[in-house]
């Protein structure tokens, strides 16, 4: 089973809000990120209107960034901690947006 967490923190206090969604595969768990979560991801932000390149230091992630094949890539990596996407507001100083997929033992 697979674990999404996705977090939002609030630019003025860092106050965190979390969502969990729970998974029996890896493929179920991929497709509602690349889905549900990205679509409610842009929604939520307005995004790609109000990305804000300049202030992440990043270019408005794609859904192809979430795909199966990038996923993997991200796990693949010696010291992955679970951590998917979490990139750093420069101008509130926190990470606005993460998400996470862990795997869950039975």
């Amino acid at each position: 089973m697979f674990l999404v967490t996705y977090i939002t923190r609030a630019h003025s206090s860092g106050f965190e809000n979390r969502s969990n969604n729970v998974f029996n595969t890896f493929e179920e768990a991929v497709a509602h990120i690349q889905t549900d979560w990205y679509d409610n991801f842009c929604d939520l932000n307005n995004y790609p209107d109000d990305w804000d390149e300049e202030d992440f230091g990043y270019p408005m992630p794609k859904r192809e960034d979430f795909s199966l094949e990038a996923i993997n890539k991200i796990r693949s990596k010696k010291f992955w901690s679970g951590e998917i996407f979490a990139l750093h507001s420069n101008s509130c100083c926190l990470v606005p947006d993460e998400l996470r997929l862990e795997e869950l033992k039975n």
